[in-house]
């Protein structure tokens, strides 16, 4: 705002010192308009790819230094620095163009304003000769048209200084606003109530989804889940059993048929007050930076160390943890990259259990820990899904046997259902799948 009054009042003074004067330089006004819209424009532009081959860059380095073991047991060290050195050399050079831009542009504006004082000292001298212009004005009316029209060029030159810095931190701005800009895929349909205390029964009604609408992984699903029970899913690889764990935890929504909760379309409800109520374990899953006691709190702030401690307790994982370097003030790491697997695992368990949810999914959740550590948590697990509603995927067949319903799931349909042993006497594909688990197994 400034710099706009300081030009408004320049150009002003110098028309009114003298309107020849200022009609003299008056074209160059629309040459500096073109000039900054064609350099903003294009250095604005260029900005935009510098940011994107930095981030490609930075990417790629990350990659390659947490992927370090992958590297080098695949000798891909040579390999992976080309590529790097392709893409830094790829970046040196939209650098460059970005900076030749720039080297340009202002200069230019600098002989905008050279050329805007040449004309008003020859326009002024002609008129001072040719005594067209006042004897009360003379040389001062010069002097001061020069003046004024430093004062209006210098906002513009300041801006091009600094157009530079301004056009990175736009580039940088456009892609932080894009991302604060993204919706949610499932948002809150208007008038979503919250989600009242639920007992847990789940229910599928005539399912139907696609993560693309006219490729549908899951087709007309039927079941249901009374509050208490568990209920396994299985099938082989890519049969669409962790698309319902999604379903149920709203990560997405079916294409046709409705879920409902305790009766209620979980459409119908807001987002926040379902997840609430829902405790999810998958099987590779993230940790923050911070120690083991901070991951198993985040899933309730207020909770107390000695609440912490006491679900530790409940669910098995204390002597795992008491066990570390420094117990539950041992630092996890970036993304818990101090943890192995299998106590990974044991502190998601632990913050799941702590977040007493009605409704409980572990998706692949035993899969990455070892068997004695398997062992440990399929003696906690039985308490940790007392009285919830629980929801299993998994390969290993020995964490679903008691549940209360297996789901066999083939192609996103459901082929067959019923405890172990009446699928056992169906002599189905699950008899099948659990037979070469069993010779496996051995």
């Amino acid at each position: 705002v400034a710099n706009v009054l300081m030009m408004t009042v320049a150009a002003f003074m110098l028309w009114r010192t003298d309107w020849r004067l200022f009609a003299s330089v008056v074209w160059l006004a629309p040459v500096l308009y073109g000039v900054n819209h064609y350099f903003r424009k294009r250095i604005g532009r260029q900005w935009q790819v510098v940011r994107e081959w930095f981030t490609r860059v930075s990417t790629n380095l990350a990659e390659n230094i947490t992927g370090v073991r992958v590297v080098t047991a695949f000798n891909r060290q040579a390999i992976n620095l080309d590529v790097f050195n392709d893409m830094q050399d790829r970046n040196t050079r939209n650098n460059i163009r970005a900076a030749r831009l720039n080297g340009v542009y202002h200069p230019l504006l600098q002989l905008i304003g050279f050329t805007g004082k040449i004309v008003i000292l020859a326009m002024g001298g002609y008129l001072i000769v040719s005594g067209r212009i006042g004897e009360d004005q003379g040389v001062g009316a010069v002097i001061a048209s020069h003046l004024y029209w430093d004062w209006f060029m210098n906002p513009i030159l300041n801006l091009g200084n600094f157009s530079n810095q301004l056009m990175m931190a736009m580039a940088g701005a456009e892609r932080v606003f894009s991302l604060l800009d993204t919706q949610p895929e499932t948002p809150d349909l208007p008038g979503a109530r919250p989600l009242p205390p639920i007992q847990g029964h789940v229910q599928f009604e005539n399912v139907t989804f696609g993560y693309f609408p006219d490729r549908p992984v899951l087709h007309d699903i039927n079941f249901e889940a009374r509050p208490g029970e568990v209920v396994a899913l299985v099938g082989h690889t890519g049969s669409g059993k962790s698309s319902i764990i999604s379903l149920i935890a709203r990560f997405y929504q079916p294409q046709k048929g409705r879920i409902r909760v305790d009766g209620i379309d979980i459409r119908a409800v807001t987002a926040e007050s379902l997840h609430r109520q829902t405790g999810l374990v998958l099987q590779v899953n993230y940790l923050f930076t911070g120690t083991v006691m901070d991951n198993i709190r985040y899933a309730r702030r207020d909770a107390s160390d000695a609440d912490v401690i006491a679900a530790a307790r409940a669910i098995g994982s204390h002597d795992a943890i008491l066990s570390l370097q420094n117990g539950y003030q041992t630092e996890v790491g970036e993304r818990g990259a101090n943890m192995s697997l299998g106590q990974r695992q044991l502190i998601c368990f632990t913050r799941a259990f702590l977040a007493n949810p009605r409704i409980f999914m572990l998706d692949e959740a035993t899969s990455a820990v070892d068997t004695e550590t398997e062992l440990l948590v399929q003696r906690s697990l039985s308490r940790l899904m007392e009285g919830r509603t629980t929801f299993i995927v998994a390969h290993r067949l020995s964490t679903i046997l008691k549940a209360d319903c297996i789901l066999m799931i083939d192609a996103g349909r459901i082929i067959e259902r019923g405890s172990h042993s009446e699928l056992m006497k169906l002599n189905g594909k699950y008899a099948a799948l659990y037979e070469q688990f069993v010779q496996q197994a051995a």
